[in-house]
């Protein structure tokens, strides 16, 4: 009987050339990536596979038996969205062969970041507005960035509240977030919008929201005042309807300007049941009196007696 004994004279071989994988980004630390699969035509120790990361061992690791590829950290894609490592299979022979593969990891957004105002640069900023500004007339912007892609990163401005001067005297386009004045400027003093700066994601939209401040006079004769007054904590009044400039194409935006109107819907529907039932229960009570009185009045009758065989009505009235 004749007995062939193995020779390690082959390499091991990835099943594919290179991987990639995608990956959201915040995925759990040590979850698995993905599986490297690789096979050996050897036999015993020889055909026995193990495999290593040459770089990236600091972020990720690999499974030496499996290939079960895992990151040792949740990874962020506005940190950095591509990784690229080099994995190495080895083999158990003597002397050991090996073989290389790439290994590409994409993040794919998640919606993990508000946008960032980046002008006006502070809540209590301002400018000077001049009473004898037309309608129509373009007054300031609000810019603002995402650190996300995609629809994460579209943004809707849009007024959401005010302090001072009349409803609807100021649009914003809910695009570019340029501010324009709707109607003349009839009273003078501080002007206050908060201004919402609101994402496209998914599954929930993240906002985030700026004071612009106008001061309408012809001139700034005292500053340090003004300033007192942007340091003021006052509540800022709800606009009576949501003044804006065109509309996302992606959808309507929505406006939480009445919180308590299903509250106010809900009082109103028990107040009318309330009212329904008063009216049934005093129309029942009417009609166990109305049938009362009936009963009482045919109880009242007339008897007739017979004295001396002639026949007596008395008047006088008898209760059974």
């Amino acid at each position: 009987m004749l007995t062939v004994q193995d020779r390690n004279d082959n390499s091991p071989r990835f099943i594919n050339k290179d991987f990639t994988f995608f990956v959201p980004e915040n995925f759990p630390g040590y979850g698995e990536i993905g599986v490297l699969s690789v096979t050996d035509a050897d036999a015993g120790e020889n055909g026995w596979v193990a495999l290593s990361i040459l770089n990236g061992t600091d972020i990720f690791m690999i499974d030496t038996g499996r290939g079960i590829l895992r990151a040792k950290t949740s990874l962020d894609r506005e940190q950095q969205g591509t990784y690229q490592l080099w994995v190495e299979a080895v083999d158990g022979g003597e002397p050991a062969l090996s073989s290389v593969t790439m290994v590409t990891v994409l993040l794919l957004d998640v919606n993990d970041n508000p946008p960032i105002v980046l002008f006006p640069q502070s809540n209590q900023s301002y400018m000077l507005v001049l009473p004898s500004t037309l309608p129509g007339t373009s007054i300031t912007e609000v810019y603002a960035v995402d650190k996300d892609t995609g629809m994460n990163a579209v943004i809707a401005y849009s007024i959401i509240k005010r302090k001072g001067g009349e409803p609807g005297s100021f649009a914003i386009d809910a695009q570019t977030g340029n501010i324009t004045l709707k109607r003349e400027l009839s009273n003078r003093g501080l002007c206050s919008l908060l201004v919402k700066v609101s994402d496209h994601g998914q599954p929930e939209p993240l906002y985030s929201t700026v004071m612009v401040n106008f001061f309408v006079n012809e001139t700034v004769s005292n500053e340090s005042y003004i300033q007192s007054l942007l340091t003021r904590e006052a509540d800022i009044e709800i606009e009576e309807k949501p003044w804006y400039i065109g509309q996302m194409k992606d959808g309507p935006e929505r406006y939480e300007l009445f919180p308590c109107q299903p509250v106010l819907i809900a009082l109103s529907a028990t107040c009318l049941g309330l009212f329904l039932l008063v009216v049934m229960l005093t129309s029942y009570i009417c009609c166990k009196r109305f049938k009362r009185h009936r009963k009482k009045r045919k109880s009242e009758t007339e008897i007739p007696l017979k004295m001396n065989h002639e026949s007596v009505h008395v008047d006088s009235l008898y209760k059974v």
